[in-house]
């Protein structure tokens, strides 16, 4: 990222709204490790890193 803060967040903020999806469909379930999914792909998306997990990987509860 580069830039001011301001387009820091904003970059960092379209990053988090291109995950949505996932990040529903993850919580969808509500279980404990569904949530730490989330926020591994949030955490990893605001660090720039490609959370790398398709749907088929994720835990089935």
């Amino acid at each position: 990222m580069t830039g001011t803060s301001e387009q820091r967040i904003a970059e960092v903020l379209e990053r988090i709204d291109g995950n949505l999806g996932r990040i529903a469909d993850v919580l969808e379930e509500g279980g404990l490790n569904d949530i730490a999914d989330a926020f591994t792909i949030i955490a990893m998306t605001i660090t720039g890193m490609d959370p790398g997990l398709d749907d088929e990987d994720l835990p089935e509860h």
